[in-house]
């Protein structure tokens, strides 16, 4: 069976072994990959052809990360960045955040984490489903953003849409709660767009994935590296998986928003907090969830974002817009879903959820040449069967994140 693309990334880096090495790496997982050690002409490549991410190192001759970081943006807003940096580099961490950067590696890396930072920068972009109306003379100062997840004709849709337009732009902690791949680091990007910290960083972090020490050194940071909470400051943090954290974490987190500083590893530096706290999980914070004085702090206002196969009526919407940026992504001509491809869709239970059923899109687009209409015959066997579904379901589990 052919091998479905996971993304194009672009690497800069003006070490050619470094390039080679995240270029192999990448590669085995799936990306394709445009590696240059000249950022000049990396940024020129990039200006021509369309990329899902970008890895660049920070300390390069005649053009600085930062530089490449900003100017990437400048060209393609949203794209995330991913920076790599050398080991205690606090300050320029924090700066390439602040700038903007989807996330920091640092040098030296494990070869997991540099591809499991740039598969969740990946995932993110492509479930951003923000779609920008450009604005005109008559437009308001702001622009105005569509967010094809939140603008669901159902209930709970709307509902959450009503909730969001009043708790946006407080700085009061959120949780958010749904599913795997329903759509929560979507949400977070709107609230924290919509907030006042918006022009800050928005910064990401996955309890789930961390184990033992290394969630307080992530969290608050360590030997003068800065933490999550320090690169958010006057920005976001949003910490999904949150009833994953250990208890000594979770006490200590609790503790610093009561105080409203916290305590940098062991050199005992105590930094402000000013970060928003979003926190992320699969289901509402009931009691035994988190410690009490952790949960009364992160469940004043809870957002539920309900599972795709109870959004029947927003099927026509969803997969237009998957489709539409699909073939954008892999420049094959256009693909209408005929009703019966829609009524398909509609009535299966998609356990992955949102990025369950881009996958299948685009997998499906990939398999029907030039075909512009989309059959219900053109769905894969496996989704489009009960016991092939039973099995995809194991699929999900083992190959997604938590967005």
């Amino acid at each position: 069976m052919e091998r479905l693309n996971r993304g194009r990334i672009l690497v800069v880096d003006d070490e050619k072994n470094i390039v080679i090495v995240l270029s192999a790496i990448l590669e085995k997982r799936g990306f394709r990959v445009e590696g240059f050690t000249d950022p000049k002409l990396a940024m020129s490549c990039f200006e021509r052809n369309i990329f899902d991410a970008v890895v660049t190192d920070l300390y390069m001759p005649e053009v600085s990360g930062i530089d490449f970081l900003k100017r990437a943006r400048e060209v393609r807003e949203g794209i995330p960045v991913v920076v790599i940096t050398a080991f205690g580099a606090v300050e320029t961490a924090v700066d390439a955040m602040r700038a903007g950067a989807f996330d920091y590696v640092t040098k030296p890396f494990e070869q997991s984490e540099i591809a499991d930072v740039v598969e969740k920068a990946v995932n993110t972009r492509r479930l951003s489903l923000l779609e920008i109306i450009p604005g005109g003379k008559d437009s308001p100062a702001e622009p105005k953003v569509r967010n094809m997840v939140l603008e669901g004709k159902g209930r709970a849709m709307r509902e959450l849409s009503e909730l969001l337009e009043k708790v946006a732009a407080s700085p009061t902690p959120l949780l958010i709660y749904g599913e795997q791949g329903t759509g929560k680091e979507m949400l977070v990007e709107e609230i924290h767009r919509r907030s006042g910290r918006g022009r800050e960083s928005l910064v990401r972090m996955n309890a789930a994935a961390l184990v033992g020490s290394a969630v307080d050194s992530e969290l608050f940071g360590f030997e003068g590296r800065a933490g999550r909470l320090e690169l958010a400051a006057r920005g976001t943090l949003f910490i999904d998986e949150v009833n994953e954290l250990s208890r000594a974490s979770q006490l200590r987190l609790a503790e610093s928003l009561e105080a409203g500083f916290f305590e940098r590893g062991r050199d005992g530096l105590r930094i402000p907090l000013d970060a928003r706290i979003i926190a992320g999980s699969q289901q509402p914070l009931r009691e035994g969830a988190l410690l009490d004085e952790l949960r009364y702090r992160l469940n004043v206002i809870s957002l539920h974002l309900p599972p795709l196969r109870d959004r029947r009526e927003d099927f026509p919407e969803i997969v237009a817009y998957f489709l539409d940026r699909i073939v954008n992504r892999l420049g094959c001509g256009p693909k209408n879903p005929s009703p019966g491809f829609l009524e398909k869709l509609a009535s299966l239970p998609w356990p992955g959820n949102l990025r369950q059923l881009e996958n299948v899109l685009e997998r499906v687009a990939l398999l029907s040449g030039a075909a512009s209409e989309l059959l219900e015959s053109d769905l894969p066997e496996e989704i489009s069967s009960d016991s092939g579904l039973a099995r995809f379901r194991e699929i999900v589990k083992n190959r997604t994140q938590s967005i």
